[in-house]
């Protein structure tokens, strides 16, 4: 569940029907899943690195 759609910041009316309690909304893409993984990866030897 991504957060930043179920924020409540009084902007606007909670309407707790119109937020979806679907799992498959916040589903990643399996294609996209080693992509991004190795993009992390990546990003965390470069924050080792400058330690």
């Amino acid at each position: 569940m991504k957060a930043d759609k179920y924020r409540f910041d009084g902007a606007r009316t909670c309407d707790l029907r119109a937020l979806s309690c679907d799992d498959k909304a916040d589903a990643p893409d399996k294609d996209e899943i080693p992509a991004e993984t190795a993009k992390k990866l990546q990003k965390m030897a470069a924050l080792e690195a400058e330690r």
